[in-house]
């Protein structure tokens, strides 16, 4: 059999399999609304946990992260294909896009994340090549993101994740960390970073970069 009819089969089995999954999302969505309002004490009782074996137990949280896993993927798709259809149709409104970020101040020079953290050029000069900060850069400009600088995270977490992300474009990079990830409970990096969720957002991280 030629191989690409078989590369043709795998992919309509696949594409049926994750049909079927978005199927089986939309009926849990549905039965879980009425949930939201519950205590963590009644769903504790009402899952058994206090009874249940540490196996299954076990077993339960190693299916829920394969769902958060799948529904962060399907997230990213969908962010992505927007993403990349936004940057094709219209890269005039991608640089107007990135301008608005500066002037909202998510985005500084180099001078003033420099003064603002204390660093020489040279200093700003080995973290880029560490991977420890990134820049996006903007009609031939660099420009940092400002939460580098915000007292409000440890630099040494966003350090961590920003090695994490390698060498992905910095806008990609910047994606990621405002972005609000279902692995993150619906928080951005940046926010589960500020509640102290360091690993949980290296692990998200990990999962952008390979995905």
């Amino acid at each position: 059999m030629p191989m690409t009819k078989v590369h043709k089969s795998v992919n309509k089995k696949e594409e049926q399999t994750i049909q079927e999954i978005l199927t089986s999302l939309e009926r849990v969505a549905h039965q879980t609304k009425r949930f939201r309002t519950i205590s963590i004490a009644e769903l504790r009782k009402q899952l058994g946990v206090k009874d249940k074996p540490s196996d299954q137990k076990k077993a339960i949280l190693e299916r829920l992260d394969l769902v958060s896993c799948f529904v962060d993927i399907v997230q990213q798709a969908f962010q992505t294909e927007n993403l990349d259809q936004w940057a094709r149709e219209n890269q005039f409104k991608t640089a107007k896009n990135l301008e608005r970020l500066v002037s909202e101040g998510i985005l500084i020079e180099a001078k003033e994340l420099m003064e603002q953290l204390h660093w020489t050029r040279q200093a700003l000069s080995k973290a880029r090549k560490a991977k420890r900060v990134f820049s996006v850069e903007i009609k031939g400009h660099n420009f940092y993101p400002s939460f580098f600088s915000d007292p409000r995270y440890e630099r040494k977490h966003l350090e961590a994740v920003s090695r994490v992300l390698g060498d992905l474009p910095g806008t990609s990079r910047l994606q990621f960390m405002l972005t609000p990830k279902a692995s993150l409970d619906s928080l951005t990096p940046l926010e589960a970073l500020a509640k102290g969720k360091v690993t949980e957002v290296k692990v998200a991280a990990e999962g952008f970069v390979g995905r």
